[in-house]
């Protein structure tokens, strides 16, 4: 008798976690802002977690604006480095493939823009994170320098 009314529960559960069992794709669509450097983060992502895991992996693109009057950089990356960097229709070269956050600095530097290094640090770390998916995207309160603005998730 007890078996009976276990299963329907057990199948409850499972339904419930479906994208658990099977995966699914994801868009992530986020806003931050590094008040001290004066830069805004506008960054997509899109990806897939695989059955079972928490986090996936994927790809973005987005910019970065910054200045008065704006600036902005455009820039693409797969999963932790960045794979193209564009600043007013020019490429800029990436000397430093692993390491978003020395990537940024150098930028910053070349182009004689002040900036708080913390905030690009932590602005390369989320930069990167987002391409995971859901829990690896940095929400209100996940942050020590940047502001979140808006984080949108989609999943498939």
């Amino acid at each position: 008798m007890k078996q009976k009314k276990l299963i329907p529960f057990i199948l409850l559960l499972l339904s419930a976690c479906n994208t658990t069992l099977t995966g699914y794709e994801f868009t992530t669509t986020a806003i931050y802002r590094a008040p001290e450097s004066g830069i805004l983060l506008k960054v997509t992502s899109l990806g897939k977690v695989e059955a079972g895991n928490d986090t996936g992996k994927g790809a973005s693109s987005g910019l970065l604006i910054f200045g008065t009057p704006a600036d902005t950089l455009f820039f693409e990356n797969a999963e932790t480095s960045f794979t193209k960097l564009r600043f007013k229709d020019n490429p800029v070269a990436i000397s430093d493939p692993i390491k978003m956050d020395r990537q940024l600095i150098t930028f910053f530097d070349n182009i004689n823009y002040p900036i708080d290094k913390n905030e690009i640090t932590e602005l390369a770390q989320i930069m990167a994170a987002i391409n995971s998916g859901t829990k690896g995207t940095y929400m209100q309160g996940q942050t020590d320098y940047i502001e979140v603005i808006e984080v949108n998730f989609n999943r498939e």
